[in-house]
């Protein structure tokens, strides 16, 4: 990125953010229109890291400063930090599934408290995400259709899936906590994220395709994020149809039926944008330093498609035949899906098998240039797709009963933990210094410094370029 895109507006001032050092290329001038400003300035200049101008209520901070007060982090707060409850729930799942265990009682009691960590941080990031947008209405907006950070609008029903997930199979089933009332609570929680899924996928790429301004080089893995909230919920809705089951078979075959629905309609979107990863990887190459976490991405909807379908191959055999019907009533109808639902499922970890192998031969190059890969919040996107993997490789060790698959899986568990650790204590550090509140990424800057400033008309036609 060689420029900023900065509007060009009445009343109102607009103060520049330089994030490393003087000779940077995004900042190089100061323009001035009627009745408004545009300042720029840097990090090292002591009185830059915190001030107001006359005719404006934009406030701008010093990169390395930190949030002095509540409403600062509040304001500065993003829906990418429900990427941490994506990967809380993955923990949680695999120490419920993690076969190597003399005590299953003891990783299950490990699952609970995960579960309970992570319905406290959902519930805290949604307070401050509501918070947000009643103290900063007009930020939602503009959010949606100028900003990256949209495309995270879907981690909030993929974290709430998670829950439902670990609900069901960790606090319902193993636990028994809770009883029918119980499970009926997750089933009623389960459609509303099926609402949320179908907001994000159609909302999103609907926002995506009309209002921002996007082209075949600025293609990443993150544009799979909308489209994923289909393939989860319809994991999520396949392990409720399975508790369902022994309780209504109608209410089951209403899940299954949905839950289908989404994963094949999230599953084929999922792979026409992997398909235009591929075209920008092979023209434009690997991502940047940044962005080289969101090479893990395609494990998600691989893996998760997977899966689903798994599940939906057992759920299938157990309530099929049902009816009269053609083919609903056929005697070995479950047993012919649930062979079908294999096979493709495991052609999609195959699948899945070689964006990990290309990712990690990415990080590798990475480091052998003697790159750094910084951290950020959006670093939490490593976790959640390699949790997915593992999970998958576990359920694909069950359904062959194969002891590779067990041993891969357990591996790739235990390097998700890890991974979890390591940026639990970066997320604390910075949360405690207030650096990671601010984006990393220039056009977030610009973009979160400018939510208050009164954008109207056509922003394509309106904008300045500063080179």
């Amino acid at each position: 990125m060689d420029h900023i895109a900065l509007p060009q507006t009445a009343n109102s001032s607009f103060i520049g953010f330089h994030p490393k050092n003087h000779s940077h290329p995004l900042v190089r001038e100061v323009s001035r229109t009627a009745n408004s400003s545009v300042t720029a300035f840097y990090p090292n200049t002591p009185s830059s890291s915190h001030f107001r101008t006359a005719n404006s209520s934009v406030t701008a901070f010093h990169p390395n400063a930190p949030l002095h007060t509540f409403r600062e982090v509040i304001r500065h707060f993003s829906p990418a930090w429900f990427g941490i409850n994506m990967a809380t729930g993955a923990l949680s799942s695999l120490f419920h599934v993690f076969p190597f265990v003399g005590h299953p009682r003891i990783m299950n009691t490990f699952a609970l408290i995960f579960f309970f960590l992570n319905v406290v941080l959902f519930v805290l990031f949604s307070a401050l995400t509501v918070a947000r947008y009643v103290m900063y209405p007009q930020s939602l907006g503009i959010m949606l259709r100028y900003s990256p950070q949209s495309l995270y609008w879907s981690c909030a029903p993929m974290a709430l899936a998670t829950i439902v997930t670990t609900g069901i199979s960790v606090v319902a089933q193993y636990w028994g906590f809770g009883g029918t009332a119980f499970i009926y609570f997750l089933w009623a929680i389960w459609w509303a994220d099926v609402v949320l899924s179908f907001i994000c996928a159609f909302g999103l790429f609907h926002v995506m395709s009309v209002y921002q301004k996007l082209s075949i080089e600025c293609i990443t893995p993150r544009w799979l994020l909308p489209i994923m909230a289909f393939i989860v919920a319809a994991t999520e809705g396949q392990f409720m149809a399975n508790t369902l089951i022994p309780l209504s078979l109608h209410n089951a075959f209403l899940t299954i039926g949905m839950s289908i629905l989404m994963l094949v309609m999230g599953a084929s979107l999922a792979l026409m944008l992997l398909t235009l990863w591929i075209r920008r990887l092979l023209i434009e190459g690997i991502p940047d330093a940044l962005s080289i976490i969101t090479s893990f991405l395609p494990l998600g909807p691989c893996g998760q498609a997977g899966y689903a379908l798994l599940i939906a191959g057992r759920n299938l055999k157990v309530t099929l035949p049902y009816g009269t019907g053609d083919f609903m009533g056929e005697a070995d109808v479950g047993k012919i899906l649930n062979v079908i639902c294999f096979f493709i499922a495991f052609a999609l970890w195959c699948f899945e098998v070689w964006w990990l192998l290309s990712a990690i031969i990415a990080i590798v190059d990475l480091f052998s240039r003697r790159l750094r890969i910084p951290f950020k919040l959006t670093s939490w996107g490593l976790v959640f797709p390699n949790g997915v993997h593992a999970l998958f490789t576990l359920q694909l060790g069950q359904s062959l009963d194969s002891p590779i698959f067990r041993i891969f899986g357990a591996i790739h568990a235990i390097i998700v933990g890890l991974l979890w650790i390591g940026l639990t204590i970066k997320t604390v550090i910075q949360v405690f210094d207030g650096r990671i509140f601010f984006p990393s990424n220039p056009e977030e800057d610009w973009r979160n410094m400018t939510l208050a400033l009164p954008l109207k008309g056509n922003r394509r036609q309106s904008e300045k370029t500063l080179v």
